[in-house]
């Protein structure tokens, strides 16, 4: 049964149901993205952010003016569950949402002596986002074993759907509902000039600036795109990339940029609030995923908005949302010769650049909205609240 206001699903005050949305990042991505996105549009529902104590969903959340309940001082603090149990059982809370493994990993283990409706969402293939590291067999026996403990699924790709399928999920329990974006939200915090912005990252206005936003994690093949701009810079010398987002492998990306002989040419600029990201996009002239392994990537979304031509991987749910050579150029994961190759295409060609800019700004406004997302997480909400364990 469809949810609206004239026809709720049966049984369910829908102007009651009290939510968390559990996100135990301790750096900002994607699925941080996603559960701020979700918190701030679910008024009149009463929703807060669940985190580990001071992490960037956090804080963030707390600016914005989102409710937020801290449960632990890291990701292996044992008294999350005890924490979470005693939050539910005070506030009633009707459904927890949980965005990565660590989440779901944590929320299971509260569900075993405290009711509520649980949803998993699932932003990434946990078996693939770390490579062949002990951490995706790790992350991907959890999910195996958490799987029984969940009432619904949201996959935010097709790809994701369909890797939950494989994975024994029964397909009418998981909900497809892609990343969206509120587009005008990109624009409230960009006040500076863009040539500002450009002369603080330190960019002439004749030189290109490439633009890459994401975790410094294996997933996201930064190091593949250093090797590609190695190509890149033999042929054209006023390029300039900088890569926004911390992780784990920046001493690794920094030697290999020394060894390349690229410190002149690409910026790791670190983490960045996410108004700060939307200006550095904005200052850009093309943005660039390199990525192994995703589902849909906000930044792509983002970038879409702002106008930047793509040059992205054919990876996740990517495909999903862009077309080669109409709303990006696609080209093939771990392949650095032919992402060189597309980039010295829009090097050379800056009118397609545009035309390519033009198109996905275009396709992401018509598709991607937020009010849409929005209407499709409630029905989610509602469908595990109607079938969940309370």
């Amino acid at each position: 049964m469809k949810y609206s206001d004239k026809n709720p699903v049966p049984g369910v005050n829908k102007e009651k149901l009290k939510i968390l949305i559990v996100d135990l990042s301790l750096k900002y991505g994607g699925a941080s993205t996603r559960a701020v996105s979700i918190a701030r549009s679910l008024s009149p529902w009463d929703c807060a952010i669940v985190g580990i104590r001071k992490s960037p969903v956090v804080l963030l959340s707390e600016t914005l003016g989102i409710p937020v309940r801290e449960v632990g001082f890291s990701r292996i603090d044992p008294f999350i569950p005890f924490r979470l149990a005693k939050i539910i059982r005070s506030e009633n809370i009707d459904i927890i949402d949980t965005q990565n493994i660590q989440s779901k990993f944590w929320v299971s283990i509260t569900r075993l002596f405290v009711g509520f409706s649980f949803v998993s969402t699932v932003n990434s293939d946990y078996k693939l986002e770390n490579g062949r590291s002990w951490k995706s067999y790790l992350y991907n026996l959890i999910d195996t074993l958490t799987n029984s403990k969940v009432d619904r699924y949201i996959a935010v790709s097709d790809a994701i759907k369909k890797r939950l399928i494989k994975n024994a999920v029964q397909e009418d329990l998981i909900d497809l509902n892609r990343n969206s974006i509120d587009i005008d939200q990109i624009y409230i915090n960009s006040h500076l000039d863009v040539s500002v912005i450009r002369e603080d990252i330190g960019i002439s206005s004749n030189e290109i600036l490439f633009v890459l936003v994401g975790r410094l994690v294996w997933a996201k093949g930064f190091d593949d795109f250093i090797r590609s701009f190695e190509i890149v810079v033999k042929h054209f010398r006023n390029v300039k990339a900088v890569i926004v987002g911390e992780g784990g492998l920046r001493e690794s990306l920094e030697n290999q940029i020394e060894e390349l002989g690229l410190k002149d040419y690409i910026t790791l600029m670190g983490y960045k609030k996410q108004s700060e990201v939307f200006d550095v996009l904005r200052a850009g002239d093309i943005y660039v995923i390199s990525s192994r392994s995703e589902g849909i990537p906000y930044s792509l979304l983002e970038a879409a908005a702002v106008g930047l031509p793509i040059i992205t991987t054919n990876c996740g749910g990517i495909p999903e949302v862009v077309k080669d050579n109409e709303t990006a150029i696609v080209v093939p994961v771990g392949d650095p010769f032919s992402l060189s190759k597309a980039i010295l295409t829009l090097c050379a060609d800056r009118d397609f650049a545009k035309q390519l800019g033009d198109a996905a700004q275009s396709h992401i406004k018509k598709y991607y909205s937020l009010s849409a997302q929005t209407f499709a997480i409630k029905e989610s909400y509602l469908q595990a609240y109607r079938n969940g364990r309370h």
